[in-house]
């Protein structure tokens, strides 16, 4: 299974509903989950196949777009503060750029000066690996994965 990165939700007091939808990021695609009274809906999107990733940013919130060309519909989260919103994004882009750019071979990418979201990939999967084994607890593996996203922006 994949390891999770980055997970954003929308504020929902600012959207009104008592809601959550989330855009999580993952080391291969994404999963927007939007949910209303009696039904949920998930879409999975590969990164080969995102075009753009959009940021409408308004004074505190803004829209997070996924723009997709692979005939997925475009997944669209509102009201995300800005914040959260501007790392998934850097996120997103250095995903797509290294897909573009080496196919997704990991050791072209390697040798390219900005491969920071690789770094954390590979020391979230340790993490993942020592919290499975029982090594460190799930509260220490989230305050380092916590300390490790900070260093991609």
């Amino acid at each position: 299974m994949s390891n999770l990165i980055y997970r954003v939700y929308l504020n929902r007091i600012r959207a009104h509903t008592v809601f959550k939808a989330s855009l999580s990021i993952y080391e291969d695609f994404l999963v927007f989950k939007k949910r209303k009274w009696f039904n949920v809906s998930e879409v999975t999107i590969t990164f080969n196949h995102i075009a753009q990733a959009n940021i409408i940013k308004g004074l505190f919130f803004s829209t997070l777009e996924i723009v997709s060309s692979g005939g997925y519909e475009n997944a669209s989260l509102n009201h995300v503060l800005n914040k959260y919103a501007k790392k998934a994004k850097k996120i997103i882009d250095q995903k797509i750029y290294r897909m573009g750019t080496t196919g997704g071979n990991k050791k072209q990418f390697e040798h390219h000066e900005d491969h920071q979201i690789d770094k954390f990939e590979k020391s979230l999967g340790r993490l993942k690996e020592l919290l499975n084994r029982g090594k460190i607890s799930k509260k220490e593996y989230e305050t380092k994965r916590k300390k490790l996203l900070k260093t991609i922006s």
